[in-house]
């Protein structure tokens, strides 16, 4: 399965967090193990975040299809897609995308697609909290989000920072999901300072409506683990290029 915490939580009342104050400093290691459930199968998958990086592991900890995050530059990169992308550029590329969406909208009769389409590039959600649970709404996006993970305060933002991340590099993937949305919830996660431990998400397409469930489990990486971790962030850094 490919790595996409972000599918997971799929915007934005403030694009991408621009503007916002960096954080600094190098974080504890720790692993999200993340299992999804849906129409019966269940898949995992894993981000590790460790200094100032966050790193993407599949079920058997693979990394061949997956990407290394610098959360301080705030750019991403692959063994097989070496040169960095930055924010900077992929927020441009977004907005492109924005615009292309618009056109589409433009030409299209079909109530259903303009409505999807209006969620997607502009979101808009009613938000309920209530015994612990935090309620996103709209036409198109539920999301239901409830426990918080045991991370300290940079852990949380450096998560958040990778999800932005994530966000972007999915929407330059083959499903071309544009970032709006889970860009979004992002921000009301950090406004919030939450990190939820559980997702319920019903997702209405004009094409289908789907539901499914991930959850998160913190793991501490022991010694060993850790240093596999910083090898292999030195082993990606090697091939990097551009950015």
């Amino acid at each position: 399965m490919r790595f996409w915490l972000g599918l997971l939580v799929l915007s934005a009342t403030m694009p991408c967090g621009c503007g916002r104050t960096r954080p600094t400093g190098n974080v504890s290691p720790v692993r999200l193990l993340m299992t999804v459930e849906s129409a019966g199968e269940t898949n995992q998958a894993s981000v590790c975040l460790i200094d100032h990086y966050a790193l993407e592991f599949g079920a058997d900890g693979d990394t061949a299809d997956a990407a290394i995050y610098d959360l301080e530059e705030m750019s991403w990169w692959t063994s097989e897609e070496p040169r960095a992308v930055t924010l900077k550029t992929a927020e441009k590329q977004a907005e492109d995308s924005r615009t292309q969406l618009r056109l589409s909208r433009a030409k299209s009769q079909d109530t259903a697609f303009n409505l999807f389409v209006d969620q997607l590039i502009n979101p808009k959600f009613d938000i309920q909290e209530e015994q612990g649970t935090l309620s996103m709404k709209s036409p198109a996006f539920n999301y239901r989000m409830s426990g918080r993970l045991a991370l300290d305060p940079l852990q949380r933002r450096r998560l958040l920072d990778y999800d932005r991340l994530n966000a972007y590099r999915k929407s330059q993937m083959e499903s071309k999901t544009p970032p709006f949305v889970q860009l979004a919830i992002d921000d009301e996660l950090e406004r919030r300072d939450l990190t939820p431990a559980r997702y319920d998400v019903d997702l209405r397409t004009p094409a289908a409506r789907v539901k499914f469930t991930i959850q998160f489990e913190v793991v501490r990486p022991d010694e060993a683990g850790v240093a596999e971790l910083r090898r292999r962030v030195d082993e990606m850094k090697k091939v990097r290029t551009g950015g």
